[in-house]
């Protein structure tokens, strides 16, 4: 199932009301000296804090009245915190970052002020200005924020918040689509909350952020799981809360395309912010989304109703990437309701924005497919078909890689907590053992051994159990790609058939012939992890060959092996060789005028081998793409070497690539001794 623009919108901006719901309560209470005893402060403090969502002006005139008659130099920059945050609430950001500024340059200016009170109130102000960049969609700056925020806290006497500020982190990660990092953090912060015992309504955010996490990594069993945790919390929710539970799960439901279960949750976010007048923003968020899914359920007159009010809205106050995706479901809505003119006039519209045009490039794709078959375009409607699939097994490829590190990550710190926990039991057995000492020594020790060895029992079998789930997952996910093989298998047996009716074409036979062993060949390389080196060098030569047939006779391959090295025996990652070589006569030799040369150069060094492959091609400029691929084998290329030197601490693969002027320089070093499972 394609990703869905309107949901990558929801997962920013319902995270970022979380985060500004939770930071924002996170950082009013950073601050505050532990044992202040200017009462005076701490009141103006609270009733500023108080009134920061429902009254932000009268917030700032409570301040403003009294900061000129604030002679101590830590109340009057904690008031000044104070004064940026209101200005946050009313998304004034441009004023925030600017007293938040004058904060940490008087820091800067006072080094030596005393670490407490300077390391909360900058934990205070960076993590206000992550989510301040949060609201202004730069997830990567805010990551950034965070951390440092997280780094200040752990520094002062505030390590009860350190949960809130993983919040934070998590939801930053979310949002640039690094669920490993995501997981790892909320987990973080559900163990910080039962470390330090803090209250059940701390982990209403953890549990519908790991809902939210395991739904965009489509385990549906453990969102359902963690969404279920939270609706047990719902009567200590805020506003806020409800509102970003209630709409993150009914996303969860809109990724199964069950739209009428996703509707009830959708209409419960929208019943918790419409008697709010000053939550306008949810409440139009919550109408596109309910506009959608009735579009979806066939029932175009609300969906009209929704959809064009809230694209009144976000188009009014200039938030143009939701404003152009609800002009997309405008189009939709035109095209079912057999409005033709309305529906070219929408692209017509839509076609001026290019950068818009970009971004929601694959859903403008799927619209335009659906007007093209309307009008009776079939061609251009084949063809866009064609387009989305590509794209959606590419979706599907990155989901499962996603998948892949998440559980990784997940089974990494599983057994981190695995033997933190066989740690802390046997200090507990060896405290109690030393008691019974005292009693009898004797049966003492036959108990200490005794838990010693169901100890370690018990911790083998978790292992043995979380190691078994692993391969498990890895296994169902190779079984994928191997189904994904049967379509091309059998096109190769249908073209052996029709090679017996080219009888008196022998020539044209016998290419065929060898064109279907190579792309045979190539089929399973590809479902081998390693190959011979002998086999790989032989498949880039077959490779070359094809692959260079229209080249003038201004083309020179040279393949140097050295003798030292034994490439029957050798082992290599399949395709380490053949995708810099396809890249290299694709992207740089392709079209060049003038000699063309290609070397391929495999020799001993130090504990392993060196493989080069040389070009004198366009060259290689890092983040150019080009327009006859996609990047995917060098994608997977280095996903798989990142994944296997996480099992190899010794000696690692490496591959380096950059420009060689002319032409592209590619190294890669292979240890002799190196492990490929995983």
């Amino acid at each position: 199932m394609p990703t869905h623009p309107l949901n990558k919108t929801n997962r920013l901006l319902p995270i970022a009301l979380v985060a500004l719901f939770i930071a924002f309560g996170c950082s009013s209470r950073l601050s505050r000296p532990a044992h202040s005893q200017k009462s005076v402060i701490d009141s103006l403090e609270d009733r500023a804090l108080d009134s920061a969502y429902t009254n932000a002006a009268f917030s700032r005139r409570l301040l403003a009245e009294r900061l000129p008659h604030i002679t101590d130099s830590a109340d009057y920059y904690r008031l000044i915190t104070v004064y940026g945050k209101t200005l946050f609430t009313s998304a004034d950001y441009d004023s925030a970052l600017y007293y938040f500024g004058r904060v940490k340059r008087f820091f800067e200016r006072h080094p030596h002020y005393p670490t407490f009170i300077k390391n909360g109130m900058l934990a205070d102000v960076y993590n206000t200005e992550g989510n301040i960049q949060m609201g202004l969609g730069n997830a990567d700056s805010a990551t950034v924020l965070f951390t440092a925020a997280y780094r200040y806290c752990q520094q002062s006497h505030r390590v009860n918040l350190l949960a809130d500020l993983c919040i934070n982190l998590a939801d930053a990660w979310s949002n640039v689509s690094r669920y490993d990092l995501t997981s790892l953090y909320y987990r973080r912060a559900l163990f910080l909350c039962d470390s330090l015992q803090l209250p059940q309504k701390q982990k209403i955010p953890i549990y519908y952020g790991l809902g939210h996490t395991y739904m965009s990594l489509y385990n549906f069993t453990l969102s359902d799981l963690y969404f279920n945790m939270a609706d047990s919390l719902l009567p200590l929710m805020n506003t806020g809360e409800r509102f970003t539970y209630f709409n993150n799960r009914g996303n969860s439901y809109y990724y199964r395309k069950e739209y009428a279960t996703a509707l009830k949750y959708m209409r419960r976010a929208f019943g918790t912010v419409q008697p709010y007048p000053h939550l306008i923003y949810q409440q139009q968020l919550a109408k596109a989304n309910l506009g959608e899914l009735f579009l979806l359920e066939g029932k175009l007159d609300s969906a009209r109703i929704y959809i064009d009010d809230s694209y009144r809205y976000f188009n009014g106050i200039g938030y143009r990437p939701f404003a152009y995706y609800l002009h997309m479901l405008q189009l939709s809505l035109a095209i079912k309701s057999q409005q033709m003119n309305q529906a070219r006039e929408i692209l017509r519209q839509t076609a001026q924005d290019k950068q818009m045009s970009l971004l929601y490039a694959n859903v403008r794709s799927q619209y335009l497919q659906q007007y093209y078959q309307q009008t009776g375009n079939y061609r251009e409607a084949y063809r866009l078909l064609q387009e989305n699939a590509r794209h959606n097994d590419s979706v599907r490829n990155d989901r499962l890689l996603a998948q892949l590190s998440e559980i990784e990550m997940r089974y990494r710190q599983d057994t981190t907590l695995l033997h933190r926990d066989i740690r802390i039991n046997e200090q507990q057995a060896r405290i109690e053992a030393s008691r019974l000492y005292q009693l009898l020594w004797i049966a003492g020790c036959l108990l200490l051994a005794v838990g010693l060895v169901f100890l370690v029992w018990l911790g083998r079998k978790k292992r043995e159990l979380l190691t078994r789930r692993y391969h498990e997952q890895f296994v169902h996910t190779r079984m994928e790609s191997l189904r994904r093989n049967v379509s091309p298998h059998f096109i190769f047996n249908i073209l052996g058939h029709e090679l017996h009716h080219f009888s008196g074409q022998e020539e044209v036979s016998n290419r065929l012939f060898n064109l279907i062993q190579y792309l045979r060949q190539s089929l399973q390389s590809t479902n081998c992890v390693v190959v011979p080196l002998q086999d790989e060098l032989f498949f880039v030569d077959e490779f070359v060959r094809w692959s260079t047939q229209s080249f003038d006779e201004d083309f020179h391959y040279l393949k140097e092996v050295d003798e030292r090295i034994d490439a029957k025996e050798f082992q290599v990652l399949s395709m380490i060789v053949q995708i810099p070589v396809e890249n290299a006569i694709k992207h740089g030799l392709r079209g060049l005028t003038g000699d063309k040369r290609l070397a391929i150069r495999v020799h001993p060094e130090g504990e392993g081998i060196r493989i080069e492959v040389i070009d004198n091609g366009r060259g290689y400029l890092p983040g150019r793409q080009s327009s006859e691929g996609t990047g995917t084998g060098m994608k997977v290329i280095n996903q798989s070497i990142f994944l296997l030197n996480q099992h190899n601490k010794e000696g690692q693969i490496s591959f380096e690539i950059r420009g060689n002027n002319p032409g592209t320089y590619v190294s890669i070093y292979i240890p002799t001794v190196y492990n490929y499972t995983t």
